[in-house]
């Protein structure tokens, strides 16, 4: 039986959702990529993404949305899109959105993008009533790459 307009089917109602936000980055990329290939081959989750630049990568088991993080209105669009496409549970958002500058001098930038913008992404998730089971936040690949210093006087 076909879906209602502005519904789905009971099949997709059941599929867990996944939001990947920084679908353009250097992170956000690939996690989009393997998420989209490993649910082409075993459908069992959507993959949304959230970019503020065009699609990165045309596929057929994930949706890249143009959402700007740092402003409420495309936000708060993307948020709907989901809401309308697979409902309002969210099994995980893997945040990877940010402004990564590896110059170490101060950014407004880096405000806007990664702490504003993350702010106001779980601030609209909680009023939007969002179900979300896990929220991941890695702010830039210097989150990955960068030793603590704890670790850099273990490496001495």
């Amino acid at each position: 039986m076909p879906a209602e307009k502005g519904k789905w089917k009971m099949s997709e109602q059941k599929k867990e959702t996944i939001l990947v936000t920084g679908t353009s980055g250097g992170i956000g990329y690939p996690v989009a990529k393997r998420l989209a290939e490993e649910q082409h081959q075993q459908p069992s989750y959507n993959v949304v993404g959230f970019d503020r630049k065009a699609p990165s990568y045309p596929s057929p088991s994930a949706e890249c949305l143009h959402v700007d993080l740092t402003k409420e209105k495309s936000l708060r669009r993307g948020l709907q899109a989901i809401r309308d496409l697979h409902g309002d549970r969210i099994a995980s958002v893997i945040h990877l959105a940010a402004y990564d500058d590896f110059s170490g001098a101060a950014s407004p930038l880096y405000d806007k993008v990664t702490v504003q913008g993350t702010r106001q992404l779980l601030q609209l998730l909680q009023e939007e009533d969002f179900n979300v089971e896990q929220f991941i936040f890695c702010p830039g690949s210097r989150s990955l790459y960068t030793m603590s210093s704890y670790q850099r006087r273990l490496a001495a």
